[in-house]
């Protein structure tokens, strides 16, 4: 990014991936226990879920998005973009792998509270 005219000076912002310690964002798409619309809700989902609304609400606030079907629908801008996607090379920076067989079972425990909405 490169926008000099607030600041009234050239300027560049950029970002990389470390080594480790990356933050790893989860989204979720949930109907609450006790909604009065679960259908209305569950439709949402499914409209969210499509491909291409998928990719509009990525190319609107350029993050990344974990529905592949949403991939062929990103714009040139978030496609090429190294925050947004990052190179193949470096997303076992970001995944959930080395975890004990207990932190497993503890994050299994957590998610299934949170579909019961305990």
């Amino acid at each position: 990014m490169n926008d000099g005219n607030a600041a009234k000076r050239p300027f560049q912002i950029g970002y990389s991936v470390q080594k480790e310690g990356n933050v790893l964002g989860l989204d979720n798409l949930a109907i609450l226990q006790g909604s009065r619309q679960p259908e209305l809700a569950q439709q949402f989902i499914n409209f969210m879920l499509d491909g291409r609304n998928a990719a509009d609400v990525s190319n609107l606030i350029g993050s990344i998005n974990p529905n592949r079907a949403a991939t062929p629908f990103f714009s040139t801008t978030a496609r090429h973009d190294p925050t947004i996607m990052m190179p193949p090379g470096q997303q076992k920076r970001i995944l959930l792998k080395g975890q004990t067989a207990a932190q497993r079972q503890q994050l299994e425990q957590l998610w299934h509270d949170i579909k019961l909405g305990h």
